[in-house]
């Protein structure tokens, strides 16, 4: 055989293309993901209304223990910081809303699209309603307490950095994770109407 022969031999096999996914197996994969979406979200939502209740209960502590005027404004910031993050959190929740028992399927995409949308939005905007408050609050209540300038450059420097990895693990989570989501469920919304069977 020469090359000629091979290379014809070679465009004459059949494609063993992987056998498409059906509309049924894209739903059961997204749901899926959805549930593992909804059970992260809790868990992170517990997690920072606990941390919120935590630090008010902390820098209220330290208003009464602190003389310093510097030092209670900088508890009186970081407790409204905590007030409004609780706030947002439990409020992105009710606005995503709430899985209705009948939905159709469609129905259901949509809640869930809202629900990844409001995540996103939280995410993308984290460093101006989260990081820069609590962590601006925390620095005026340090300034407050230590009078060395060192020290006080030390931390403000220490809260930029945490401020600017928290900020870029955010937004490398909105990337990689919530807005491929956020394609698969507007892709599976585009779908044939046949989708909008009861569940």
């Amino acid at each position: 055989m020469n090359d000629d022969e091979l290379k014809k031999l070679w465009r004459e096999q059949p494609l063993a293309l992987p056998p498409a996914l059906t509309e049924s197996s894209q739903l059961a994969v997204l749901r899926k993901k959805m549930k593992k979406f909804d059970r992260i979200i809790w868990w992170r939502d517990f997690r920072e209304v606990a941390v919120c209740i935590g630090v008010l209960v902390w820098f209220g502590f330290n208003f009464f223990r602190h003389p310093s005027p510097l030092a209670r404004l900088g508890c009186i910031l970081t407790i409204l910081s905590s007030v409004s993050i609780g706030w947002r959190l439990l409020w992105s929740k009710k606005k995503a809303g709430q899985e209705v028992p009948n939905a159709s399927i469609m129905g259901s995409l949509r809640i869930e699209l809202r629900k990844v949308e409001t995540q996103i939005r939280l995410l993308r905007s984290v460093l101006w309603w989260y990081l820069i408050p609590i962590l601006g609050g925390s620095s005026v209540f340090y300034f407050g307490v230590n009078h060395d300038a060192a020290d006080r450059m030390a931390v403000l420097i220490t809260f930029v950095l945490l401020s600017w990895f928290l900020h870029w693990l955010n937004q490398r989570a909105v990337r990689q994770y919530l807005l491929p989501l956020k394609n698969d469920l507007e892709f599976l919304l585009g779908l044939d109407p046949k989708l909008d069977a009861r569940l």
